[in-house]
């Protein structure tokens, strides 16, 4: 039986604008809220040759909006103890306001503002880009960022949204200028398909600028997904041979299932087993606590609304990196070809399940469970009903999804770092492609 309050739950409210809205209900005594909103403006949507326009009208939005300059924003914010930021990844754009109660009109103009009325001030659109060429060039330079867009790049073909990381080269950063990102914007945000997250204490009403301004006024028609080559790469091995620096990164990964697939929660539960509770998973305990070869060793599945990707990563010293890339694929191997013993598997699957009571504890963290639920078009119990989801897959369902995205020899290999001589191609400073 669901409670009168229960943060586990969301609930779809109707309205005409177009815009999806959860609400979340906190215990009354809840001293803030939160909001997001998740506009369909991911840099899988960036035009051919303004790759970055996307993730610098993302930054944009809170540096200056309606009657305030970036400065007078972030003053009305420290004042009320409030914070806006943005999080950006291929398909979406999630604006986050959290603040205290008291606050919630004032706080949710403000926010409205920054979606709806950014300023895009040269100083600052100037300043943004200045931002992303240094974040390109330490894309290239450092070997954590460079192995992640090496990988990005050897799972998805030319063309495809999750093949960028949305930085942009030179040429297409030098190209974006105030027109550009206010175009972008006008197609991006103000649109039907956006969808909105609310927490709220029990009791409490919407902020009237959360209605007035987001509910009511009808949005004009959202952009279209981005098209895609429906190919898929073959299995390939790169090293970049990466001077100046102690550590070697290794990356395995691969396409995955979207977020909706039937298969997903038995393959989130294969990726917990391998890598994804650092203090009990597969990598952590053999690689690092048992063999000390890495300093860190995890897996990640990433599950969108196109399609998704899994990542196996490890970071060791330049003469340990082939025995620690060994023990990775064997990892990988055991994980789809033997069934995992009920006990690893009770082990994980609790664990997982004993993270949704710390999760409610406050208010951030229990609207992140609901933006997850709205952001993918969940059941509004979801959270309740997923317990009961998890404990219902055995080791074997959970093998077979693991084969089925992990299995065989048909992902990506990279290695990046100082390796030594005869290993990888050598440069400090890589070539850069222009977009």
């Amino acid at each position: 039986m669901i409670r009168l309050v229960d943060p586990r739950e969301v609930r779809y409210v109707a309205n005409d604008s177009g815009v999806l809205l959860g609400l979340q209900r906190m215990p009354p005594s809840s001293p803030t809220f939160s909001a997001t909103y998740l506009a369909p403006a991911g840099y899988g949507y960036d035009p051919p040759r303004l790759h970055g326009l996307a993730r610098a009208a993302s930054r944009l939005l809170t540096a200056g909006a309606g009657r305030r300059d970036r400065r007078q924003f972030a003053r009305v914010l420290d004042a009320a103890g409030a914070t806006i930021s943005s999080r950006i990844d291929a398909e979406v754009v999630a604006t986050t306001l959290w603040g205290p109660v008291w606050a919630a009109e004032s706080l949710a103009e403000l926010f409205a503002d920054a979606l709806f009325r950014p300023r895009f001030d040269p100083k600052e659109v100037e300043r943004v880009r200045s931002e992303l060429h240094v974040e390109r060039m330490r894309e290239a330079t450092q070997p954590s960022a460079r192995a992640e867009r090496e990988l990005a790049e050897a799972i998805f073909p030319p063309g495809h949204p999750y093949r960028r990381t949305g930085g942009g080269s030179a040429r297409c950063l030098d190209a974006i200028g105030r027109e550009e990102i206010v175009h972008f914007h006008s197609e991006h945000f103000p649109v039907a398909g956006a969808a909105l997250v609310v927490t709220l204490p029990a009791g409490r009403r919407l902020p009237r600028a959360i209605v007035r301004r987001f509910l009511r006024s009808r949005r004009l028609a959202g952009p279209r997904p981005p098209r895609w080559p429906r190919r898929s790469m073959p299995p390939s091995k790169k090293t970049v041979r990466l001077e100046g620096g102690s550590q070697v990164e290794i990356r395995l990964g691969g396409p995955a299932l979207p977020r909706a697939d039937k298969q997903y929660p038995a393959l989130f539960l294969a990726n917990e087993v391998l890598g994804g509770r650092p203090a009990i998973a597969r990598l952590f305990q053999r690689v690092r606590e048992r063999r000390g070869l890495a300093y860190d060793a995890s897996s990640e599945l990433w599950a969108g609304r196109w399609g998704g990707s899994w990542t196996v990563a490890a970071g060791t010293s330049p003469d340990r990196w082939p025995t620690t890339l060994s023990l990775l694929t064997e990892e990988l191997e055991r994980l789809t070809q033997q069934g995992i013993p009920e006990r690893e598997l009770t082990a994980t699957r609790e664990s997982v399940i004993g993270e949704i009571p710390t999760a409610l504890e406050t208010t951030a963290d229990a609207h992140a469970l609901a933006e997850e639920v709205v952001r993918f078009h969940l059941p509004e119990t979801f959270w309740i009903d997923w317990p009961k989801c998890l404990r219902s897959l055995g080791s074997e369902a959970v093998r077979v999804a693991a084969a089925q995205v992990y299995g065989g020899s048909a992902f990506a290999q990279v290695v990046v770092g100082p390796l030594g001589p005869g290993h990888g191609r050598a440069g400090p400073r890589p070539r850069l492609v222009r977009s």
